[in-house]
């Protein structure tokens, strides 16, 4: 039992270390936006796919509804919660959450469904 618990850890500690140059990067890159930024997105009739998809991850990271799953088959993944994206965007505090996002928060269950996203090219 302490022998898989051990193993158990290298192997978490291994991920971490490779995860962590990624987080750092992120978190750098969320320094650099500002409110205005978010309003011009809000703003947008038709956002960049990639935006759409990366507020599906906020949802899931803020524990918001997400739309039920249908099929986008011209990007061969889904249709993304626009909807949804737009009411979290509009809360005056919304980058004040995303910047002081607690990372602990981040669950098991979270990581399944934003692997998908992950791994969407």
């Amino acid at each position: 039992m302490v022998e898989q618990i051990s193993a158990d850890k290298t192997i978490a500690e291994g991920k971490l270390q490779k995860a962590k140059p990624a987080l750092e990067e992120a978190e750098a890159a969320l320094k650099t936006i500002k409110a205005a930024d978010i309003a011009t997105v809000r703003k947008l009739g038709k956002p960049p796919y990639l935006i759409t998809l990366i507020m599906d991850a906020v949802l899931i990271l803020f524990k918001r509804k997400l739309d039920s799953v249908k099929p986008d088959l011209d990007k061969n993944f889904i249709i993304a919660s626009w909807g949804e994206s737009l009411k979290v965007m509009s809360d005056t505090r919304f980058l004040g959450k995303i910047v002081e996002y607690q990372t602990d928060l981040i669950n098991a269950e979270m990581i399944d469904l934003l692997t998908p996203y992950f791994e969407y090219r």
